[in-house]
């Protein structure tokens, strides 16, 4: 596990392993917390790394996976300096 990947593990388990020991897999595969809780440890993740996230992401089959691969991506596309001409 990297350092992105444990980063954005230590969020999820601040909001939604905090609700009892429910790990996000978990949560997601039996729907056991509100998508509101799901969402908004999106949003936390979104503002730790200065990002957001596109409208389709809450599926039901988003993973940690899912969502590591998807912050990744958009963490690399903000720091790719812009050219000016």
């Amino acid at each position: 596990m990297d350092r992105l990947e444990s980063r954005i593990m230590r969020i999820l388990d601040d909001r939604i392993g905090a609700l009892g020991g429910i790990g996000y897999e978990d949560a997601l595969a039996r729907h056991g917390i509100d998508s509101v809780d799901i969402m908004e440890s999106l949003v936390d993740i979104e503002c730790a790394f200065d990002i957001e996230f596109e409208e389709g992401i809450l599926t039901e089959d988003l993973s940690i996976r899912d969502v590591v691969d998807a912050t990744r991506r958009l963490v690399h596309v903000t720091m790719v300096p812009k050219v000016h001409p």
